[in-house]
């Protein structure tokens, strides 16, 4: 069985929108449609975190998108919350646009 993944959503923006104002459901069927995730089901979805941070006008605006397998077996043997752990190429998938 594969592993679940965490997916991290970083905003980068002049001004930020309130709590919940940016939808992610695009992004997500957009890594679903690229073929990075077989769907975007919980069986393959373990969490989706969203963040904001403000940056100047100067810069342009960009979203970071990291993936990363949820690791329940670590979790489950130290009866704690799973943590995320890098790939198996040692880096976290990151999406930029």
């Amino acid at each position: 069985m594969a592993k679940k993944v965490i997916i991290e959503i970083m905003h980068h923006r002049h001004r930020l929108a309130d709590p919940g104002g940016i939808s992610y459901k695009a992004t997500i069927d957009g890594i679903v449609d690229a073929g990075i995730l077989p769907d975007d089901s919980s069986e393959e979805i373990e969490e989706i975190r969203e963040r904001q941070k403000k940056i100047s006008n100067g810069k342009p605006e960009i979203t970071i998108i990291t993936i990363k397998e949820w690791d329940t077996q670590y979790a489950q043997s130290r009866n704690q919350r799973p943590k995320a752990h890098r790939n198996r190429s040692n880096s976290p998938v990151c999406l930029c646009y």
